[in-house]
């Protein structure tokens, strides 16, 4: 007798440790190997594992193995309107342990006449009640704390199992969309360890951004973040450290090693995955614009030798023209209008080098006092002479200093009156206003002119666009004014924007902090 114990025991532990050594993911697997097991180790006629259904009016058969024939079933269907007893006492207390299974009023109503004793075992699955693994033995049977152990544990198995394919499903799920975007997908845990990526990640861990499982702390020893102007972001700033403490962010940047390689520019954005309010991970989305930005990088580098190349030929143009001077009308005339060509191509020019020293920059600003009461008065002036016909009114003068370049500055409020006059044709008033508070200064440019369509407006600031190009109000230029007026103003602190109705006219803003202390010459590096 303690022999056959013992064997009972060993094959017990044997079927135990084979479930436990195998994968678990594939769920179909597993539940026939626990249904050939416990039916092996227990030797058992019909070994079944049940699922609950949603409603909880069914259980469905996922796997029934037949000893004697030694196959499986699936499919089987047992109702609670059928067996509403069973079902009772199922919802009540799952485990349920019938010695005779043909007399036990639990499950009279249930078993097969073939059945004489009956072993329920609840799966517990996220906190209920999954199904069970039912044991069917051909003789009634006193069922041994051990095995009613044993079949606890065949239960937890198949939990395991069930937890473990969901799991899988979902990579599997997540994985083919990850390698199914354009982009590069990174996951962070709560540390801001890599664990888990695309595979288009390869190619950049092996140029050096790390690696799965490696720390923020570890990739910082061998990387750079830069701004696209070439600052370099401390660590503390990267996007994963700033969506650890609940950002996101999104930003465009490069990445190089720490010897000066670059590995690429890219766009981008850290969202951090948050659970019960605290942070647990965060997932990146990297979209290489490498090439993007190297080619706006050779635009700018053709736009500034083309700014110097043609600036020799115009001057030449204009000497040219001063010493053909004649007083023919008819010629004169034509000098004339050379010289004003060439004046137009010169301001032009001067544009080139301004967008050059923007994007190729820094852009040098001086940074003196200056009260821009005097800024309005001589360029209102200016503007008054140059169109005398129409009314330019001047509001709220006064004492208004800010720290910047006067030539930077006048240059600004220069286009703002240049375009209030080209794009109200019709007329009408423009009126500067000049406000001033504790911390700002603010400038405002209105006119009662065209206005800029609902649909255009967000493109205003974006370099050489232009709201009414191949329009009757199309008046020519490069379409890079306002994009300079806004760089001008943000190097100074300020901003620039406006209010437009179609057909009612525009109002910019020119905002800018009030000076304090005693200022000098400085260089202000041009913005990301």
């Amino acid at each position: 007798m303690s022999a056959a114990v013992d064997r009972g025991a060993a094959l017990r532990d044997q079927v135990l440790l084979g479930l436990a050594k195998s994968d678990r993911t594939l769920r179909g697997e597993t539940l026939r190997a626990v249904t050939e097991g416990a039916a092996l180790a227990l030797d058992l006629g019909v070994v079944g594992v049940w699922r609950l259904d949603p409603d909880r009016r069914k259980l469905v058969c996922d796997d029934l193995f037949i000893r004697d024939e030694q196959r499986h079933e699936q499919g089987e269907v047992l109702r609670a309107d059928e067996h509403p007893v069973y079902f009772e006492q199922l919802m009540r207390m799952p485990a349920i342990i019938a010695d005779d299974a043909q007399h036990d009023p639990r499950t009279r109503d249930l078993a097969r006449p073939q059945v004489g004793a009956r072993m329920d075992i609840p799966i517990w699955h996220s906190g209920t009640l999954f199904g069970l693994v039912s044991y069917e033995a051909t003789s009634r049977r006193h069922w041994q704390d051990h095995e009613a152990a044993f079949a606890g544990n065949l239960a937890d198995i198949v939990a395991s199992s069930i937890d473990a394919s969901e799991r899988h499903a979902f990579e599997t799920r997540w994985a083919s969309v990850i390698e199914g975007l354009g982009e590069f997908v990174v996951v962070f845990d709560a540390e801001g360890r890599i664990i888990q990526a695309s595979s288009r990640m390869q190619p950049i861990f092996d140029s050096g951004l790390g690696g799965i499982g490696q720390s923020l702390e570890q990739r910082a020893r061998g990387l750079e973040y830069r701004e696209l102007d070439g600052r370099v972001i401390p660590p503390e700033q990267w996007p994963v450290a700033r969506a650890l403490r609940g950002e996101e962010v999104r930003q465009a940047l490069g990445v190089w090693t720490k010897r000066g390689n670059l590995i690429g520019y890219y766009n981008v954005t850290k969202r951090p995955l948050i659970e019960e309010g605290h942070v647990v991970g965060v997932i990146g989305v990297f979209a290489d614009i490498t090439e993007d930005v190297e080619f706006e990088a050779l635009k700018d580098k053709f736009l500034a030798a083309l700014g110097r190349e043609l600036a020799g030929p115009i001057t030449a143009i204009r000497e040219a023209a001063t010493a053909c001077a004649t007083a023919d009308p008819l010629r004169r005339h034509k000098l004339d209008a050379i010289g004003r060509a060439a004046t137009r191509m010169e301001a032009l020019l001067e544009d080139l080098r301004e967008i050059s020293n923007v994007r190729l920059g820094p852009l040098i600003v001086g940074c003196d006092r200056v009260d821009l009461q005097d800024v309005i008065a001589s360029q209102v002036a200016h503007w008054r002479a140059a169109a005398p016909r129409r009314t330019i009114q001047v509001s709220g003068l006064q004492a208004a200093v800010v720290c910047g370049d006067p030539r930077r500055l006048a240059q600004v409020l220069r286009r703002l009156l240049a375009n209030a006059i080209r794009y109200s044709p019709g007329g009408g008033p423009i009126v500067v206003r000049l406000e001033v508070d504790e911390r700002d200064i603010v400038v405002s440019v209105r006119d009662e002119g065209i206005g800029i369509p609902a649909d255009l407006q967000s493109q205003i600031f974006n370099i050489f666009f232009r709201a009414h190009a191949k329009t009757r109000h199309d008046y020519g230029g490069l379409g890079i004014g306002l994009y300079l007026s806004r760089e001008i103003a943000r190097l100074h602190g300020g901003e620039l924007w406006f209010d437009s109705i179609e057909g009612r006219g525009s109002t910019f803003y020119l905002r800018l902090p009030r000076a304090t202390g005693t200022v000098n010459e400085n260089v202000v590096p041009r913005p990301s």
